[in-house]
């Protein structure tokens, strides 16, 4: 009986391992199937798309449509309903005339107000001016000048209103220009009075600096000459020269005079001498000439020398800046 049942078990077990490969077997199958269904898919797609992308388009040739032009020249009379008739060629070219003449006339209407205009405004100022500034003005005119300048002043207002009231454009130039010469000088000489003494104090400074930097390059610039330093100094001393001349002959003016010089005329005297110093402050050192035995002697010591030019060099730049900022 054991062993029959032994059997039995066994008989089972071996049927329970027969259908356990029977689903494994099955499984596989399906798998398989499964992939080849999504790769047929995929191809499907593949295909479809390209079929998409390679699309043909016919080209279609489409005859444009020709329109032809009729021209028909057309009389036509001209006919006027209205009471006023139309401008002839004589009447238009008049008309034109007219305003041409018109606009004219306009232009010195309005340079007559501006002539009268500006010699009024100027007898205002003078006044004015004068009034306020007598003590400043008196370093450099009289009583009496002054005196006359406001009468001169008053004169010209009155003949405004009175006399020039009809005047032309021409007689209030005069006017002004008449008025205009003596007030002109004595302002001129107050603003000269601070600006002149300004512009020599400069002056000096300058020619003093460049003097200096001379006698610094008779050390520092050796391709600098004695003679192109000499050429610096001589045009030094014709700038002090001419400043001296022209301070002694304004010495001697009296405060109502015309003045010996102008501030404006200082600057010009010194432009030569700086082109000249700026030049050659630009002027290259010339290159050394070295024989065997002194290249022997620099490639042994390690080149000194070379250390000294570029001392030499740096205080080269240090004067050009000098000279670029006077």
């Amino acid at each position: 009986e054991k062993k029959e049942e032994e059997k039995k078990k066994d008989g089972e077990e071996e049927e329970g391992e027969e259908n356990t490969k029977e689903e494994g077997d099955e499984a596989g199958d399906d798998a398989e199937e499964t992939e080849k269904a999504d790769v047929e898919d995929a191809e499907e797609e593949k295909k479809s798309k390209k079929k998409k992308k390679q699309k043909k388009y016919k080209t279609i040739k489409v005859m444009k449509e020709q329109k032809k032009v009729h021209k028909e020249v057309l009389k036509v009379s001209t006919y006027y309903t209205s009471r006023a008739a139309p401008y002839s060629e004589s009447t238009m070219n008049e008309s034109v005339e007219k305003l041409v003449e018109l606009a004219k006339q306009d232009k010195i209407r309005k340079e007559l107000e501006e002539a009268k205009n500006q010699l009024e405004s100027k007898v205002y100022s003078i006044k004015n001016y004068v009034s306020e500034n007598e003590e400043e003005l008196d370093a450099v005119s009289t009583a009496e000048q002054r005196e006359e300048l406001v009468s001169l002043a008053s004169a010209t207002e009155d003949w405004l209103y009175d006399d020039g009231y009809d005047a032309g454009k021409e007689q209030f130039v005069a006017k002004l220009a008449e008025l205009n010469a003596p007030a002109e000088a004595m302002f001129f000489r107050l603003a000269e009075l601070t600006a002149r003494p300004a512009a020599v104090k400069k002056c000096k400074e300058k020619v003093e600096k460049m003097r200096a930097l001379m006698t610094k390059w008779e050390t520092t610039m050796e391709q600098i000459t004695e003679e192109e330093r000499g050429d610096v100094f001589e045009k030094i001393e014709k700038v002090e020269k001419w400043l001296e001349e022209k301070l002694e002959a304004q010495a001697k003016l009296e405060k109502w005079d015309d003045v010996a010089f102008k501030s404006s005329e200082v600057p010009a005297q010194t432009k030569g001498l700086e082109q000249l110093v700026l030049r050659l402050s630009k002027k290259p050192k010339p290159k050394p000439v070295k024989n065997e035995t002194d290249a022997n002697a620099t490639t042994t010591e390690g080149g000194g020398e070379g250390e000294g030019a570029e001392d030499l060099d740096d205080e080269k730049e240090g004067d050009k800046e000098k000279v670029e900022g006077e």
